[in-house]
C-alpha cells in the first residue's frame, strides 16, 4: 500500500472514534471509504502493472526463465477471473 492509502485508512480511524460522539461525520466516513477503496484498487492494478513489466522483462532477457515468475502470477490470476466469472456471469 502507498503512503497515501495509508494516510487515508488513519483518517478513517480517527473519524470512525468520532461519529459515537457526532454523528455530521457520517458523511465523511462515507467519503472515506470510498476514497480508501479507490485507492486499494489503484495500488492493486499498479502492483499488477509491476509484476506484467517484470513478466515482459524477463521474457526479452531470460526467454524460459520466464516461467518461473509466470508460476507465481497465475494462482493470484486464476482467483480473480473466478470472482469476475461469478460476478458477471458472462464469461
Amino acid at each position: 500500500m502507498t503512503d497515501r492509502t495509508l494516510q487515508l485508512l488513519e483518517e478513517r480511524r480517527r473519524i470512525k472514534s468520532l461519529i459515537y460522539q457526532n454523528d455530521s461525520n457520517k458523511n465523511e466516513l462515507a467519503r472515506l471509504n470510498r476514497e480508501i477503496k479507490r485507492a486499494c484498487r489503484d495500488d492493486k492494478n499498479k502492483h499488477i502493472n509491476e509484476e506484467c513489466e517484470e513478466l515482459e522483462r524477463h521474457a526479452n532477457r531470460y526467454g524460459e526463465t520466464i516461467v518461473k515468475v509466470y508460476m507465481q502470477m497465475i494462482p493470484r490470476m486464476q482467483i480473480t477471473m473466478s470472482s469476475l466469472q461469478r460476478e458477471n456471469q458472462t464469461f
